[in-house]
């Protein structure tokens, strides 16, 4: 049901006017039944039937306005009703007709003819069709329709191309609707075409009171068939009661007390399910399971949405308490849920909160908010579709911001968790993946540590692929660029702390390596002092050593092949090192 106050004001308003009818009308049944039902039509009733809150008592005259002009209006439609007098009533219970007044009608000039439409841009072809249409209707049909049209202004056009839609060819004539006929659907729509175009004014007296719900399916087709155009599913989502008074049928959605789902479980009986029946058995939402089953035809049927999505109805307002009173499910939620959180929640067990996009109090604060934020934050790089690799580049476009953040309802998690830092979210769902300056602005105590220093520069010579070997040359022959400090992402680091000055900057990273060269340069001279030839005679160190003086030679040439050995490579090393 659309809403509960609407069919309260209904039943009251339709009492009252019943009481009213009865007790100063002394017409037949038949005439108190149509003119009950004509007042429930009034444009004043209907307005009453959609507010909220009324107090009847202060509306009576409004009432007592509309039971005038509405009895007027049909008497001067002359349909010869008798009137009924009390006075004629006999012990047998037996009652005479009198017979009816006559009533005085005057003939009503016609106000407006094709003539006066000239002033609209209304073409010749159209032109042409109201003559042919408006020859067969009387005066007043034909006047209802131009006036119509007149009211239409400059969409004149539009409204005659609405009339040729509805009767490609003029009817020759206009279908009898008298009371208590059987009609046939082709006649049954017949009239309502009729209705459409305003040569008939409404439907024939008691028109619903047999086979109500046939005819109500038989009208509720053609309109969506014929008229819309439409499938039912789009007729169920995009229509509703106010749309049904556009096209005219006001009296459908008054004898279905104003439920969309009713009149749509008449037009469909075997499609839809019980809760869109306006009324499901008694003990039906005690069962977990319907319970779910609603929730998930509501989620993945009606809004056609996967349960992964489900934030995205709620961040756009999709999804509110509203929707479920408009599709018949507002005692389902008001009684067991009463709050989106525990709605969602029972039926997709599976889903975080923050693939829901609600959170219970004091979720953020608790001692694993951390680990939930890392969590969500992966979540949402997935929903974006942005991986690992791709997550510096994502930084650098600025596609990660805060209005990222804000779209995945995940702000508050930002601020609370990690304090509105970016790369201590980042660290902490890629434990040292990455480096803060790759991040965003570095803070300053992070700096206060040596090793963040090497660390920071270990990283420029990667990025501008340069050895310490490469680095200490250039400094030598003074062919480092300043501009590459400038070019990295620690271009306020060297700025802050080493004024953009190379040898500040390498100064403790060459300083072992320029130490390994002086001791390879002391090695290598040293080498060469004891590879220096001895000026003794053989007959000296035959003197010296005896009969061992050829072991004692072989030994000294051993030796010196050794060290030239060495020499050599403490050579090369030197000549590489320069």
């Amino acid at each position: 049901m659309k809403n509960r106050h609407i069919l309260n004001n209904y039943n009251q308003i339709k009492s009252f006017i019943e009481n009213r009818v009865n007790q100063y009308s002394q017409s037949s049944d038949f005439f108190q039944a149509e003119l009950i039902e004509t007042v429930m039509s009034h444009p004043q009733i209907v307005k009453l039937i959609q507010k909220e809150n009324i107090l009847l008592e202060k509306k009576e005259l409004e009432v007592l306005n509309a039971i005038n002009e509405s009895k007027n209006w049909l008497k001067s439609l002359n349909h010869n009703f008798k009137e009924l007098s009390l006075d004629s009533l006999n012990e047998s219970y037996g009652y005479e007709l009198a017979e009816s007044p006559e009533v005085e009608t005057e003939t009503i000039e016609a106000e407006i003819s094709l003539n006066d439409l000239t002033d609209f841009s209304l073409s010749s072809a159209n032109k042409a069709y109201l003559e042919t249409l408006t020859h067969h209707l009387s005066e007043n049909q034909r006047e209802t329709i131009l006036l119509e049209l007149k009211s239409s202004g400059t969409k004149i056009d539009q409204r005659v191309d609405f009339i040729r839609s509805i009767f490609p060819k003029p009817p020759d004539s206009v279908p009898d609707c008298e009371a208590n006929q059987e009609f046939s659907d082709s006649e049954i729509i017949d009239i309502y075409k009729h209705i459409l175009i305003g040569s008939i004014s409404k439907f024939p007296p008691l028109f619903l009171q047999d086979k109500a719900e046939h005819k109500i399916a038989v009208l509720l087709r053609y309109l969506r068939d014929s008229i819309l155009k439409i499938d039912t599913d789009e007729f169920y989502r995009n229509f509703g009661i106010d749309e049904l008074y556009t096209y005219k049928l006001a009296n459908c959605a008054r004898h279905m007390n104003y439920s969309w789902n009713r009149l749509i479980q008449i037009l469909e009986p075997e499609r839809y399910l019980p809760w869109q029946m306006g009324k499901v058995s008694e003990g039906y939402w005690e069962l977990e399971e319907n319970r779910v089953q609603a929730i998930h035809w509501l989620i993945e049927d009606f809004f056609n949405v996967k349960p992964g999505q489900i934030w995205q109805l709620i961040r756009n307002k999709t999804l509110t308490r509203d929707s479920f009173g408009k599709l018949g499910l507002s005692y389902l939620y008001n009684t067991y849920y009463n709050s989106l959180l525990k709605c969602i929640g029972e039926a997709y067990p599976e889903l975080n909160y923050w693939e829901i996009g609600i959170y219970p109090n004091g979720f953020w604060d608790s001692d694993d908010a951390k680990q939930r934020g890392s969590a969500a934050f992966l979540w949402m790089l997935g929903q974006e579709g942005i991986s690992q690799d791709q997550l510096i580049r994502a930084i650098e476009l600025k596609w990660i911001n805060r209005q990222l953040f804000s779209k995945y309802n995940l702000s508050t998690m930002f601020d609370y968790c990690f304090n509105k830092n970016l790369f201590d979210l980042v660290d902490f769902a890629f434990p040292r993946q990455f480096k803060p300056w790759e991040i965003g602005n570095v803070k300053q105590s992070y700096w206060e540590n040596d090793e963040n220093h090497m660390k920071a520069i270990h990283y420029f010579m990667n990025e501008i692929q340069q050895s310490e070997f490469d680095i200490e040359r250039m400094l030598k022959y003074n062919t480092f660029k300043k501009s590459q400090f400038k070019q990295s992402k620690l271009a306020n680091f060297f700025k802050n702390y080493y004024n953009n000055n190379p040898d500040k900057i390498f100064f403790r990273l060459l300083k072992p390596l320029r130490l390994v060269r002086e001791g390879n340069q002391r090695i290598y001279n040293k080498l060469k002092r004891i590879n220096r030839p001895r000026t003794e005679s053989r007959l000296f160190k035959f003197l010296k050593h005896g009969f061992n003086l050829h072991l004692v030679e072989s030994f000294e040439r051993d030796k010196q092949k050794r060290i030239a050995r060495k020499l050599r490579s403490r050579k090369y090393i030197l000549e590489k090192e320069d």
